[in-house]
């Protein structure tokens, strides 16, 4: 094929490397490159002199109205033709001498004429090219007609749903896996959910049905029309991209990874995104979209497995995300920075997971390598652990009496949460953690608990809950005859603020803090 004489050259040391000896480590794996124009319009080009020697046919969109472009990628594999872009006003000189170059029969141009004017249709006609132009009267029409193309030349039996209008960068993630299985792009509007996709699912007897994006995008009551539904989302557009590759390249050693802007700064970023994912799609290879940096989830996908090639493609806003790809795949994760010595003394046991043991040393976390990220002050550090194909991210948040505020990065809410305390000994579990006596530091007054009775009284837990560093017991005693119900907020400071039920207006009231002796 030509993609593989237009690669022979810039790959045969990497594939050779492959033939005589298994890789032995990630930095090994992966080399990198780039295809960067002067703008938009050469990134194109030169994506199409990456992938193509010769093409009889070319598919040509707006360079700045993507939307009726977003559902192409199918069809542009299934007949080998690079994606190309022009402005409005004219055809674009560069993307003209490429048509050329490539000896170019056909020309399919998508979009109506608000899009792509006539006279870029004209001015290729003229120049010799068969001009089709794929069109409808809304962009999910065009969607659907661009589908209609593909069936014609394969058996469709799987669909990816998107919406049209605020999921762009999530049909560009899946835009490359969609075209690798023959699976057409339809588009999801907020009004009219999938009307406009619905006769083309039921004549084709779509078998399954992958909606990339959340319910705010593509809505539940969509996802239960379509058949045997799969929802693959993540909490952004960069999550939800990490989530696509991982359902759709499974596998430990992957050809290429292309990687481009997100788009968000401007939708329109994401058009070197949709250039490359035919490309993509024939080497079997997947598109990741980025901004400034990696998401943690990405992040994961470059520990994971293992590239021949990381390549950027574009610039102007991938730059920090491709070097930490590919930094990544070689190891380099270290910034210079460590975790302080007082935490690597001991060993910590996490009492909120089970009093699972946890071995720090200065760049290392239960033996799986760290990136410390920062060190305000001699107690406090933001650190990242890398191991196999995830990346989390911690924060130790100082140090109390009873031992160390832990921390856990949530990735879909983007903020840390109050994790654990880790301490130099296994905690009790549940209710246990208070037993012991404690005395309120205000009134003096003792609280005396132990299996089987607060301060003499029988009780009973009847509820057990935690939120944000704090374990909250509810119990139940039997005070004299009259039914006490307490609860229990035990900090991860060591502290519990204690208050009881008063029915008469409804809501527990304080009884003060108590610390233990």
């Amino acid at each position: 094929m030509s993609l593989k004489k237009g690669l022979s050259v810039s790959m045969a040391a990497v594939m050779s490397v492959g033939m005589v000896a298994s890789v032995s480590s990630t930095s090994e794996a992966a080399t990198a490159d780039k295809i960067i124009g002067s703008g938009r319009h050469e990134t194109a080009v030169k994506i199409s002199q990456k992938g193509w020697k010769s093409a009889e046919n070319a598919i040509i969109v707006n360079d700045s109205a993507i939307a009726d472009a977003l559902a192409a990628t199918p069809f542009a594999k299934n007949i080998n033709a690079p994606i190309l872009l022009t402005g409005k006003n004219s055809l674009n000189a560069k993307t003209k001498a490429e048509l050329e170059r490539l000896g170019v029969k056909n020309v399919y141009i998508i979009g109506g004429e608000a899009v792509l004017p006539s006279n870029i249709e004209e001015n290729l006609s003229s120049e010799g090219y068969n001009v089709e132009r794929i069109k409808g009267n809304t962009r999910e029409e065009t969607a659907i007609k661009i589908a209609e193309k593909l069936s014609e030349k394969v058996d469709i039996k799987e669909v990816a749903v998107v919406n049209g209008v605020t999921g762009l960068a999530d049909a560009v993630s899946v835009s490359a896996a969609a075209a690798q299985n023959n699976m057409a792009i339809i588009l999801s509007n907020k009004k009219s959910g999938i009307n406009a996709s619905k006769e083309f699912i039921k004549k084709e007897g779509i078998k399954k049905s992958y909606i990339i994006g959340g319910t705010a995008a593509v809505s539940q009551s969509v996802q239960n029309s379509l058949p045997n539904p799969e929802r693959i989302s993540g909490g952004n557009r960069n999550i939800t991209n990490a989530k696509v590759i991982n359902k759709f390249y499974s596998a430990k050693n992957l050809n290429n990874i292309y990687v481009a802007k997100d788009g968000s700064k401007s939708s329109s970023q994401l058009v070197d995104a949709l250039a490359v994912g035919v490309l993509a799609a024939k080497e079997k290879s997947p598109v990741l979209i980025a901004s400034n940096e990696l998401a943690l989830s990405q992040k994961g996908i470059f520990n994971g497995k293992k590239f021949k090639k990381i390549v950027q493609v574009g610039g102007n806003g991938n730059e920090k995300a491709f070097a930490e790809a590919n930094n990544i795949q070689k190891g380099k994760i270290k910034t210079g920075k460590r975790i302080q010595s007082l935490y690597c003394k001991n060993a910590w046991y996490d009492i909120n997971d089970n009093n699972k043991k946890i071995v720090f040393t200065k760049d290392t976390f239960n033996g799986h390598p760290c990136k410390v990220i920062s060190t305000p002050d001699k107690y406090k550090c933001v650190f990242e652990v890398y191991e196999g194909n995830s990346v989390k991210k911690y924060k130790i948040d100082g140090m109390t009496e009873l031992g160390v505020m832990f921390c856990k990065y949530n990735e879909e809410k983007g903020k840390f949460e109050p994790s654990s305390l880790l301490t130099e000994s296994p905690m009790k579990n549940g209710f246990e953690k208070c037993y012991g006596t404690w005395i309120n530091d205000f009134t003096g007054d003792k609280l005396e608990v132990t299996k089987n009775s607060i301060n003499g009284y029988s009780y009973k837990v009847i509820k057990s809950d935690y939120d944000e560093g704090t374990y909250i017991y509810i119990i139940e005693a039997d005070v004299d005859g009259y039914n006490l119900e307490m609860k229990f907020e035990y900090e991860m400071t060591g502290n519990i603020f204690l208050s009881a039920y008063n029915p008469e207006i409804g809501e527990y009231e304080d009884l003060g803090v108590y610390m233990q002796l």
